[in-house]
């Protein structure tokens, strides 16, 4: 199962979205110091379960050496299509204006 993440506008933003059949609640934070997009998952209880993961392109974004059952088993990417910018870390708007960067979650198995 391959999901692709809405993003928003909004430089802090929380989402609730199923994963493997489990939900989750994603949230989102844009560091205007640093100019990077950080990423924190919890569980439908608002339990924190890995907080402020920064968002960069062709990576895999939840660190495989966390070991935790709550979390997701799958991974999270950073699509980034335009070969002239693909090595560029995600901007402020570029999930929804500039570049149309994608965040994706690959399910365990695909």
């Amino acid at each position: 199962m391959v999901v692709t993440i809405p993003m928003s506008t909004s430089p802090a933003f929380k989402q609730e979205v199923t994963l493997d059949e489990r939900p989750y609640i994603l949230e989102f934070r844009w560091n205007t110091r640093g100019s990077f997009w950080t990423m924190s998952i919890s569980d439908r209880d608002e339990t924190v379960l890995v907080s402020d993961l920064k968002l960069v392109i062709a990576f895999p974004l939840k660190m495989r050496h966390i070991s935790d059952s709550r979390l997701p088993p799958g991974e999270f990417f950073c699509i980034d299509t335009q070969l002239s910018t693909m090595m560029n870390d995600p901007g402020r708007n570029d999930f929804t204006q500039d570049r149309k960067l994608e965040l994706v979650y690959v399910g365990e198995g695909e």
